[in-house]
């Protein structure tokens, strides 16, 4: 049977919001991580031949931070974040049932990581980084953010697995 046939309309909007999201999360990240190599190249050419920006190194560190946040997220969505294999598991009904508990561990994580994310966040809104003056909320706000995208995937996996779906990650078919 194909991929097409197996597809639930509940599934297939659920696929459209995450793929818009994902699109959001690797626009988001290239320009993080364009931030973060440009940050970096200036402040070794300020180190190097004129005077040191001091603040320049937290920019960087910001950058860096969202980039990783914002990438485990989509690595999450395509199934390349780590996990553990132990048992490899050939029938399909209970390769479904394990999937869908591990996909409620990780909702569980996840919330933690949201939930506490977003209270760790909150109280940085008074706390200033030094040099750069930037609240530390910025800092602390990739951990909600990439928490709210992980959460929809999880529920994204459980339900693909209730209704049997397997979608490729890309149009490609690839991971």
């Amino acid at each position: 049977m194909s991929l097409e046939n197996k597809k639930h309309p509940v599934v297939e909007k659920m696929i459209v919001i995450g793929d818009i999201g994902e699109k959001i999360l690797l626009f988001l990240g290239a320009i993080t991580v364009a931030g973060f190599l440009c940050t970096v190249f200036t402040d070794v050419l300020f180190r190097t031949f004129l005077t040191p920006l001091v603040w320049m190194e937290e920019i960087s560190r910001l950058l860096y931070l969202w980039s990783i946040f914002l990438g485990s997220a989509v690595a999450f969505r395509r199934g390349v974040h780590f996990k553990i294999d132990i048992i490899h598991i050939k029938n399909h009904t209970i390769e479904r049932i394990v999937s869908a508990i591990a996909y409620t561990i990780s909702c569980l994580f996840v919330y933690i990581i949201l939930a506490y994310g977003y209270e760790f966040s909150i109280m940085g809104l008074n706390k200033l980084s030094l040099p750069s003056g930037i609240p530390l909320f910025f800092f602390r706000l990739s951990f909600p953010v990439s928490g709210v995208f992980m959460l929809y995937y999880c529920i994204e996996g459980i339900v693909k697995n209730i209704f049997d779906t397997v979608v490729p990650a890309n149009k490609n078919g690839e991971v």
